[in-house]
Formats: C-alpha cells, structure tokens, sequence
C-alpha cells in the first residue's frame, strides 16, 4: 500500500504542478480523472499512470476514511485539511474507466472487421463452399481407396487418383486430377527404414511380430498427396486449400518446442 500511495502522490504533484494549483483539497477528483482521463490534464503522464490515478484515488481515499477514525476531533480537525476530496460522482467517469475504454475499442475494432467482411460475404460464401466441397470429394475419394484396398487385399502402399472439377475464386472452372498413395503404418514405416531412418530396437521388434502400434487394430490407414494435375491445357490446377497449414506446421509453436528444426529436418529427409 506504501508504494501505491507513493505513486499516487508523485501523479497528483506532477497534475498540480502542471494546473498551477496550491491546495491539494481544491481538486475536485469528479472532473479532474474525467479532464486525466480525456488527455485534457496531465500531458506528460502514460498511459499506465492515468488508469493508475483513476484506480487509486478511491482506494488511497479510503486509507485517509481508515486513518481519521482513528484519530481524536481535534487532530482530524488538523489533519482533515490535507486530506483530497472523495469521489461522489461516478456515473460521467464510469463511460471512461479502463474497462469502458477497453470495451469500446472491441466493440469498434468488431464493427471496422464486419464493414470490411459484409460487403465480401458473397465472396466468402462462395470460396467456403468450394473449399467444403473439394474437402468432401477428397474425403469419399480415400475412403473408397481403402475400402477397395481391404476388398482384394492389396498390398500397401496403393497408389490412387481421382478427378474432378474445381472453380476458382473468380468462378472458372478447372478439371484436373488428384494423385495420392494410400499407407499403413507398416508398409509407411518399412518405407522410413529403408531411407535410413533409424528405428529403436523395441520398435523393430514390435514391427516384426505386428505388435503395440503395429498390431492390426493399430494399424491404421495414411494418405499421402503426390500432385494435383490440371487437365485443361493453359490453365493452372487449384491444389488443397489447407496444405499450406500442414506444410508450415501452422498449428504448432514451434519456438517454444526442442524440435523447433523438425520441419527443415523432414523437408530434408523427403527430398531423399
């Protein structure tokens, strides 16, 4: 409380010198936090020490309330005269306090997001369902791929492909074609191995008898993306939206992680 009460009078002394005023007691604290507040008084003051004068003015006055009951008539009689005036009105200074401020700059920066966005929803609207549908037809694609691989009993890895038709943005249509090959985690990991990955011995041993992570209740199906090639001569092909977000990791912090090289590190290892 030491410090707050410090840093309380090193404010109003800066705010007196600055108003040209004598008595402490004259200030009237309903308009002098509004004028603070308002960047009327007080020019050379942060914007921490404003929030700082409005918070502490109650709670400094109500350490006076506590100190002068204490005191006999007489000595607050005395010690009344240096005592700052309470604060009685709250209702102007309450549409300007920390809060209030903070609550109208959302609100505004809300309002300035939407202007921007309602004018494009139409855009918006029309790019999402693209997206969702492109999503959707890759979804049935790899479901059929390894519902056809479990059928005949085909070997991993499958490699598969599929068609279809994409608008751009602007709304031209694009055929084009998407290629991928279909995983297990044996046959993806075998792969691993066979480029040099190091594996540990539990792990080779699990590998080899189909067991923990390779067992087949584990053994759980990977898709890899090879190309999205366009089928209309002269005009690019329209790739997965969100394969950016996979490649740059989008959705880790890599700055807080021990692995934060992974990502060159497998870039590396892929082009092998």
């Amino acid at each position: 409380m030491y410090n707050q009460i410090s840093n309380f009078s090193y404010i109003i002394r800066r705010i007196m010198k600055e108003q040209r005023i004598e008595d402490v007691t004259t200030i009237d604290p309903n308009d002098l936090l509004f004028r603070v507040h308002v960047d009327e008084v007080g020019k050379g003051l942060t914007e921490h020490l404003r929030r700082a004068l409005i918070g502490q003015w109650s709670a400094v006055r109500n350490v006076l309330d506590e100190y002068t009951e204490k005191l006999t008539e007489d000595q607050r009689a005395v010690m009344s005269r240096f005592f700052t005036q309470p604060l009685t009105d709250r209702r102007k200074l309450a549409r300007h306090t920390p809060h209030a401020s903070y609550h109208r700059e959302q609100q505004e920066r809300v309002k300035r997001k939407t202007d921007a966005v309602h004018p494009q929803f139409y855009r918006i609207r029309f790019v999402a369902s693209i997206r969702s549908n492109q999503a959707s037809r890759f979804y049935q694609a790899v479901k059929q791929a390894i519902d056809f691989v479990k059928d005949n009993r085909l070997p991993y890895p499958h490699e598969f492909s599929y068609e279809e038709t994409v608008q751009t943005p602007k709304g031209r249509p694009v055929r084009q074609r998407v290629e991928l090959t279909l995983w297990d985690k044996i046959s993806l990991w075998d792969h691993a191995v066979a480029l040099g990955y190091h594996e540990a011995p539990s792990t080779r041993l699990q590998r080899r008898w189909r067991q923990g992570g390779f067992s087949d209740n584990n053994n759980c199906p990977y898709v890899e993306y090879n190309a999205t090639i366009s089928l209309i001569k002269g005009r690019p092909p329209e790739p997965f939206w969100f394969l950016d977000l996979f490649r740059h990791r989008v959705f880790r912090h890599l700055d807080v992680r021990r692995d934060s090289d992974l990502a060159e590190r497998r870039a590396a290892f892929l082009e092998q």
